[in-house]
């Protein structure tokens, strides 16, 4: 019986002690914390048949180059569209809706992301820009 215990006393210390390295590791493997930020945008047919419509994107960039958020259009104060993207460099991709109904490419320069979009849904095109707010 109380070899049991020690060895169950052995195994518990042991494996506290392998799992230290593990989460110091862990600890500094992430050493840039994500960025939030928030940008007031506006998407213009490419075609300027309509006016532009505006809103504000809830953004976290984060070091891996991953984009997480949430847009809000304007005068639809409880609206949450979910945002994903990506950033490589100075390009950027977003896609804006459920299943990216509308797909964003650009590029982010001065604390801006200016490029297009499509919406893939009905196919059309259009001019986006992103300022950040503030």
């Amino acid at each position: 019986m109380k070899s049991n215990i020690l060895r169950t006393a052995a195994f518990v210390i042991a494996a506290s002690l392998t799992g230290v390295p593990a989460i110091a590791a862990a600890a500094t493997s992430q050493t840039t914390a994500p960025v939030h930020a928030t940008y007031e945008t506006s998407l213009q047919s490419v075609y300027g048949l309509s006016s532009p419509w505006t809103g504000t994107l809830q953004l976290t960039l984060n070091s891996d180059g991953v984009i997480q958020g949430y847009y809000h259009p304007d005068g639809d104060a409880i609206a949450f569209i979910p945002v994903t993207g990506g950033r490589s460099g100075d390009q950027v991709w977003l896609d804006i809706g459920r299943s990216g109904r509308l797909h964003v490419s650009g590029t982010f320069a001065n604390g801006a992301i200016t490029g297009g979009a499509i919406d893939q849904s009905t196919n059309e095109a259009y001019k986006f820009t992103a300022r950040i707010s503030g």
